[in-house]
């Protein structure tokens, strides 16, 4: 039996199937496989938390998968590992089916993602052996990261905001928006429309709010447009996967990845400046080019988001392109608000 046959057979039972990688030499278990195994097979387990399980299918193997794993993430490890230096997993397959071919009736709307990869052995990651690690290992990491991070810069700078194969943005700032609504964006300003866009105004207590993120935005709006670089996006220390000397082995997570303005790799590492006591702050100011008016401005607007309570599952659920614009209390694709739009767009 050829490959593709072998392929069709397994998964006849799952007709909305769709393959983002397939490797002729590695037969992607099916769902029901894997989540027998998972319930039934005790295998070594790294991370069930939040619609994301990720466990060792076998000795060279490890799968990834659930309701909030992107098909992107696998585009993007298959990408990097195709045009750079950077250590990355070799990928083995991917695949997408609906919720409710496998019995998740809560998701019937959404699509669950499996992604099959190289299991890397002799390596953990940095957040599980820090403490461990004396000066000079922690020397080597910085320069590991540092060493992969200029990898990616030397990519050509990407047509868009976005994620490859001109797939959406993947950004908490966007994250519960629409695909259509997410981009790929050819033009930096558009991106911050979105942005934007993506900020609710439920009640007149959050009229202040909004009016101030329409100052900031116009600030960002008023500078030149920068090149779009590829970013990882999420250098937490449970991403970066050593050996016993703090030698780089491999970066993980690359859900959040794609190309986005040059200070973006600045501006999502804030969230991990803090890690060890601000040890892991140190090591990422030392790796990454500084921006700080941007990543300033970003970082404003994501606490006015938190400020903000926004979230589309806590309000009106996701939106679709049929979703009444003004129960999700946001406009889409609109003119803004004629008190903000004045603002907004000097």
């Amino acid at each position: 039996m050829s490959f593709e046959h072998a392929v069709q057979h397994a998964f006849k039972a799952f007709p909305s199937v769709e393959f983002i990688h397939l490797s002729s030499e590695f037969l992607p278990p099916t769902p029901i496989d894997v989540m027998d195994y998972r319930d039934q097979g005790e295998p070594n387990i790294y991370s069930c938390w939040n619609g994301v399980t990720v466990y060792d299918w076998d000795e060279h193997v490890v799968v990834k998968y659930g309701h909030r794993v992107k098909p992107a993430e696998a585009l993007h490890m298959k990408y990097v590992a195709e045009h750079t230096s950077v250590p990355v997993p070799r990928l083995l397959g991917c695949y997408t089916v609906k919720g409710k071919e496998i019995g998740d009736d809560d998701e019937d709307a959404k699509r669950h993602t499996y992604i099959f990869m190289q299991r890397i052995v002799d390596v953990a990651p940095v957040s599980d052996i820090w403490v461990f690690l004396n000066e000079r290992e922690r020397r080597t990491i910085a320069h590991g990261l540092r060493t992969a991070i200029r990898s990616l810069r030397r990519l050509p700078p990407g047509p868009y905001i976005g994620s490859v194969c001109g797939r959406p943005v993947n950004s908490d700032l966007l994250e519960n928006m629409p695909a259509e609504f997410r981009g790929p964006f050819r033009l930096e300003n558009d991106f911050y429309t979105a942005i934007y866009e993506a900020y609710p105004y439920q009640s007149h207590r959050h009229l202040p709010s909004r009016y101030l993120i329409a100052h900031m935005l116009r600030e960002l709006r008023s500078r030149p447009q920068r090149p779009f670089f590829f970013t990882h996006a999420r250098l937490d220390p449970d991403h970066i996967l050593i050996d016993l000397h703090g030698n780089v082995k491999a970066l993980v997570g690359w859900s959040w990845s794609g190309w986005f303005p040059d200070y973006w790799e600045f501006y999502e590492s804030r969230r991990f400046f803090a890690e060890f006591d601000g040890a892991w702050g140190e090591i990422l100011l030392e790796t990454l080019e500084p921006f700080f008016l941007e990543p300033a401005i970003m970082w404003a607007l994501n606490a006015l988001r938190e400020d903000m309570h926004v979230w589309w599952s806590a309000t009106a659920g996701p939106l679709s392109s049929s979703s009444s614009d003004t129960a999700a209390g946001v406009s889409l694709g609109g003119e803004f608000d004629l008190e903000f739009e004045d603002v907004y767009k000097k």
